[in-house]
């Protein structure tokens, strides 16, 4: 799936989201896919918005953003400048999304 998005320039952004993301976003709420969605939107328009962090170890080369009650969850993403593309890899609870298991099927 991939969205585009008129950016501050009126240059295109694109935006995708892995199939795990996909099915991450699925078994949310319905508050808290509304909340991923709207966020999503802002990253095709705002790629490191306030609050983005740069990941680092087995991560690096992502970044993630917080989201829902109590920032208790993350959508993890990759920035490719050079293409203008955000690609979303993961979407879940803080507790969840860095497992040694999710980690590895990010880096396939």
């Amino acid at each position: 799936m991939v969205h585009t998005a008129a950016g501050g320039c009126g240059e295109k952004v694109r935006h995708r989201a892995s199939s795990g993301a996909r099915q991450a976003l699925g078994q949310l709420g319905e508050a808290l896919q509304r909340e991923v969605a709207a966020l999503i939107d802002g990253l095709a328009t705002e790629p490191l918005p306030a609050g983005a962090k740069r990941l680092k170890g087995t991560l690096r080369g992502m970044y993630r953003v917080r989201f829902g009650p109590r920032a208790s969850h993350r959508v993890l993403y990759v920035l490719e400048e050079s293409a203008k593309l955000v690609t979303i890899a993961e979407i879940g609870k803080r507790g969840d999304v860095y497992k040694p298991r999710r980690v590895q099927r990010l880096k396939r």
